[in-house]
C-alpha cells in the first residue's frame, strides 16, 4: 500500500510499502526405531515420526530406506512399515512437508539387522504307532511328517535300534526296514532343516513275534488272536 506524509507548510510526499509473508519450514522428529536399534531378519521394521508447523499444517511425513524411494503417510501419527530387512546396517530418513509445499530438514536413524536365531523343525510320526506289534513275516515301514516355521525341511532321518541313521529327502518321508527279528525294537526319527538344525528325536517302540498275539497293531488299536 502507499502511505502519505505531510508537514505543515511543506508539500506532501507519498511512500510505497511492500508486505512479505514468510513461510516457516515444518519440523519432524523421528520416534521409532531408536538410533542404532537392532532387529532380526524375521522382524518387520516400522518407522514412526511426529511433525509440526508453526505457521500452517502438515500435509504429510515421508520415509526413505537407504537410497530407495520416499514413502509417505498423510495421517497422524505418521508411520510406514518397511518390512523385513536384509542383514547389515540400514539408514531410515524422515522429512515433513507442510501445506505450502515446504519440506523440513531430513532426520536420519540407523538400524542394524542380524540373522534371526534358527527355530528347529518339528516332526510327527505316523507309523509305527505307539506300542505297535508286528509278526516277523511282516515288513516294518516307518513314516513321518515334518514342519519348519522359519525355513524348509531338507531331510528326514530314521534309525532302527542302535543302527545308523538313514535319510529320505523326499516328502512324504518314509523308510522301509523290511522284516525284522523277533523281539522288542525301536525306530527313532529326526528332521533336518535348511540351516542345519535338527528336531528333537522321537522314538517309537514296538514288538515282533513269530505268532500273532493280542497286541495293538501298527496303528495302535486292539488286535484279535
Amino acid at each position: 500500500f502507499r502511505g502519505v506524509t505531510c508537514r505543515s507548510g511543506v508539500s506532501c510526499s507519498a511512500s510505497s510499502y511492500l508486505t512479505v509473508q514468510v513461510n516457516y519450514a515444518p519440523t519432524v522428529s523421528a520416534q521409532t526405531p531408536v538410533s542404532n536399534a537392532g532387529f532380526y531378519t524375521n522382524q518387520d521394521v516400522v518407522a514412526t515420526a511426529s511433525a509440526s508447523d508453526s505457521d500452517g499444517t502438515i500435509s504429510r511425513v515421508e520415509f526413505r530406506l537407504d537410497s530407495g524411494a520416499w514413502q509417505s503417510d498423510s495421517t497422524a501419527s505418521y508411520s510406514v512399515n518397511l518390512g523385513k530387512l536384509s542383514i547389515g546396517s540400514h539408514t531410515i530418513q524422515y522429512r515433513a512437508r507442510d501445506n505450502r509445499g515446504v519440506y523440513s530438514s531430513t532426520v536420519s536413524r540407523r538400524v542394524n539387522v542380524t540373522l534371526a536365531p534358527n527355530v528347529v523343525p518339528s516332526i510327527t510320526t505316523t507309523t509305527p504307532g505307539v506300542s505297535a506289534a508286528y509278526l516277523t513275516s511282516e515288513s516294518v515301514l516307518a513314516t513321518a511328517t515334518a514342519d519348519d516355521s522359519d525355513g524348509q525341511i531338507v531331510q528326514m532321518e530314521f534309525k532302527l535300534d542302535t543302527g545308523s541313521w538313514v535319510v529320505d529327502n523326499t516328502a512324504s518321508y518314509e523308510h522301509q526296514f523290511g522284516q525284522l527279528t523277533e523281539g522288542a525294537h525301536a525306530i527313532s526319527f529326526r528332521a533336518k532343516d535348511d540351516r542345519g538344525g535338527y528336531s528333537p528325536v522321537v522314538t517309537r517302540h514296538f514288538e515282533l513275534s513269530v505268532f500273532e498275539k493280542n497286541y495293538p497293531p501298527h496303528g495302535g488299536t486292539s488286535r484279535s488272536c
